[in-house]
């Protein structure tokens, strides 16, 4: 019975390894400059950010940009990660304005999934988001 449980234990534990998180793509703006931006790539389950950037563009109406980290197992009866990019930006606004917001949903991934990459197209003028590639394997 012992040996059961602890080779269970270590089989739950095997099968579970870090997801490597890479997503990269465009931010841009065709509004008057400077305008600021920052991105979060939130594991929408638990609410907490896995990485972020945050930036100000004076002079280009566009950036390429790179978001890379480690999600690590959830916890015992986690199997899923659902992630997204929140987007908070002041593209078009005027200084008194509030920061508009722009989500981008990656849906519900597997935590046995070891690599998760995502090319993407965030449009601030429009307030709209594409995923170009989608390239993730277990």
């Amino acid at each position: 019975m012992r040996l059961f449980l602890v080779l269970s234990i270590f089989g739950m534990l095997a099968a579970v390894v870090p997801t490597r998180l890479d997503i990269i793509g465009t931010i841009e703006c065709q509004a008057a400059h400077p305008w600021c931006y920052t991105i979060h790539i939130l594991d929408a389950t638990f609410n907490t950010v896995a990485n972020s950037f945050s930036a100000c563009e004076l002079t280009n109406n566009y950036k390429k940009f790179r978001l890379k980290n480690y999600q690590p197992w959830g916890g015992i009866g986690d199997w899923d990660f659902e992630l997204q990019l929140f987007i908070k930006h002041d593209c078009g606004l005027e200084i008194t304005d509030e920061l508009q917001i722009v989500r981008l949903s990656f849906g519900q991934f597997s935590t046995t999934t070891q690599y998760f990459r995502k090319e993407v197209k965030i449009d601030l003028s429009k307030n709209t988001t594409e995923i170009l590639i989608r390239s993730d394997w277990d």
